[in-house]
């Protein structure tokens, strides 16, 4: 718990003389308003002005305790911004910190848990288009994980065999032109 909140408080730290903010600032508004006030910014299309008040609210998130939802709501909101802005290197910490806080406090499979996939998937398929192309990605995994937690397979469906329209032969190829071009 203890080093949780140093490693918090480092990242505000460290990015707080990234954005040359004042502590102080952020201490003058409670967490909504800096939250409130970097949202209508970042609508508004002033990234800068957003950054700001995210990264105030960021600094009174530190004070918080990590399984509070607004630590991970506020590096999501960091995140987004940055992956907007196409500040990738930025924005994946952010993700990855908010992914980690989500799953320890709301558990593996909560819905939350996966916008936060989705939303970081994103990012590495932004970040490495090509290596994100595979199935076997990060990316994709984290894809194919929020998917699964958004709609699981309801129980009379998991176990039946699928049909045989539904597999994948790698071993068949078509024999003729017909067959090539034809819709399945």
């Amino acid at each position: 718990m203890r080093r949780r909140k140093d490693l918090m408080r480092w990242i505000v730290a460290t990015f707080g003389l990234l954005c040359n903010m004042a502590p102080a600032f952020a201490q003058d508004l409670p967490w909504d308003a800096h939250i409130e006030a970097g949202l209508q910014a970042f609508h508004q299309g002033q990234y800068a002005e957003a950054e700001q008040q995210l990264q105030a609210a960021l600094v009174v998130a530190a004070d918080m305790p990590t399984d509070d939802p607004r630590v991970a709501t506020t590096l999501l909101h960091l995140a987004s911004l940055y992956h907007i802005q196409g500040k990738y290197a930025q924005a994946a910490p952010f993700y990855q910190h908010a992914l980690t806080l989500r799953e320890q406090t709301l558990g593996p499979n909560h819905p939350k848990v996966a916008e936060v996939l989705e939303s970081y998937a994103a990012l590495l398929r932004a970040m490495h288009p090509f290596r994100s192309a595979f199935p076997w990605s990060t990316a994709a995994t984290m894809a194919a994980r929020a998917e699964r937690i958004l709609h699981p397979a309801s129980p009379n469906t998991a176990n039946q065999e699928t049909q045989p329209s539904d597999r994948l032969y790698l071993s068949r190829w078509p024999t003729d032109e017909q067959e090539v071009f034809s819709d399945p």
